[in-house]
């Protein structure tokens, strides 16, 4: 139980950072409501756009989150083909194929409707 409890906080970590990098407010807002409940803390969502340059991500995640990036869009082969290998050395196969999965859903197929409603952002404007 506790093993799927940590796959479902991985894969909530690696949603949220390839709508980050699409861009799509909507997606982000929506995958950042849910973390919540899957047991993520404030600092970490705040900073998960910058994680490689805080420690508040182990290993596991590190590996996730650099295949997330390097699926969604590196121009260099060379970084999708260390961060897979890299994901599959950590994380083993099947969590490496379900997240390759996810993303690439994420990259090809952006969920319908997203962008019809854009986030109000006027509670950031003074």
């Amino acid at each position: 139980m506790a093993e799927a409890m940590a796959e479902r906080d991985l894969m909530g970590l690696v949603r949220i950072r390839a709508f980050q990098i699409t861009g799509c407010l909507t997606c982000v807002d929506a995958q950042t409501r849910v973390s919540p409940e899957l047991d993520e803390t404030q600092p970490r969502r705040y900073l998960l756009a910058a994680w490689r340059g805080v420690d508040l991500f182990n290993r596991r995640e590190r590996a996730a989150l650099a295949l997330t990036e390097a699926i969604m869009g590196s121009p260099d082969a060379r970084d999708l083909t260390i961060a897979t290998y890299r994901a599959l050395e950590v994380l083993g196969a099947e969590p490496q194929a379900v997240i390759v999965h996810t993303i690439s859903r994420i990259k090809l197929l952006p969920p319908p409707r997203c962008h019809e409603r854009p986030i109000s952002t006027s509670h950031f404007r003074r």
